[in-house]
């Protein structure tokens, strides 16, 4: 059935007003002409770093060239990735304040419980950079942000991943630092014999509680460092819970006069194995069970000839 004129002029009509709507809706979204997160110099200027989400906010402080994490509590940062992000903010573009302002913060994810609030502060507690980051922009690139603390805007050239990552991630996940590779690991199985990894002379030898020491092959010497060298980094930390009965414990020395560092290890459970070093009460670690498990294997693969 044809069209009459009256339609087809209705059918024209509501084709242009959704293509202005959507030329509309992109210009918007296209970053202000200069508009950027922060001024350039931010790191030089950067003394504080606050990531706050709902009542919890974790701040970092810088001493030089690195991070110490000072509130909840006192810990090693990952002072490469605070210094990345702090380098990209200036790179950052913003959007002209959207006049979709009045939608609920919740569309955007800028309420309270969900949105992450980020603050950098100078040296004399200065403002430098203060927004709350939301949900996803358009591009994988991008996302909401609460700026001022009233107008939404679009930010581009930043990931929302990137904004939002785990706060746990920020912390440095060394359990044990072993620069020079180890002067020994020692691994007591819980039910087994205990056994030791040591270098003797440039060749790691093994050696069961009791028994003497022996080479160990190529292939299990190459497994083993690749496991512990140039330190025992964890794949992720957790918030510190006592292990109800370890697995097994790990003790290693590195090399010249510092302590040993032990390890009480948990059972494998979805691919990973949770970790509490002794003398340390406010993080877990977390490590994959294949890594861990690449040590213990070491009794297994001996190679007494």
């Amino acid at each position: 059935m044809a069209l009459n004129d009256r339609s087809l002029r209705l059918m024209v009509l509501a084709l242009l007003t959704m293509l202005i709507l959507m030329v509309a809706s992109h210009l918007m979204l296209k970053p202000a002409a200069g508009k950027f997160v922060a001024r350039r110099g931010l790191y030089d200027r950067a003394v504080t770093f606050e990531l706050s989400r709902g009542t919890e906010t974790w701040k970092f402080r810088r001493s030089g060239h690195s991070w110490e994490l000072s509130e909840p509590f006192a810990y090693r940062a990952d002072s490469d990735s605070i210094s990345a992000f702090l380098s990209l903010l200036p790179d950052a573009a913003l959007s002209e304040p959207l006049s979709i302002s009045a939608k609920p913060a919740a569309e955007f994810g800028l309420e309270d419980s969900s949105s992450v609030k980020i603050r950098v502060l100078d040296d004399r507690d200065r403002r430098l950079v203060e927004f709350a980051a939301g949900k996803q922009g358009p591009e994988i690139d991008s996302f909401f942000c609460l700026f001022k603390g009233s107008e939404v805007r679009l930010v581009s050239g930043l990931p929302q991943s990137l904004v939002r990552r785990d706060v746990w991630e920020w912390l440095n996940k060394t359990a044990a630092s072993l620069p020079g590779g180890p002067a020994y690991v020692e691994v007591r199985p819980r039910g087994a014999k205990a056994f030791r990894i040591a270098q003797d002379g440039g060749i790691w030898k093994f050696s069961e509680q009791g028994g003497a020491a022996v080479a160990l092959s190529t292939s299990a010497a190459a497994d083993f460092m690749l496991a512990v060298m140039p330190g025992l980094e964890a794949d992720a930390l957790a918030r510190y819970e006592p292990l109800p009965e370890a697995e097994f414990v790990v003790e290693l020395k590195p090399l010249g006069p510092p302590l040993p560092y032990v390890l009480n290890i948990g059972p494998a459970a979805n691919g990973f194995r949770r970790a509490i070093k002794v003398g340390e009460a406010r993080v877990s670690y977390l490590f994959s069970a294949d890594r861990l498990d690449a040590i213990l294997r070491q009794s297994a693969r001996v190679n007494p000839k």
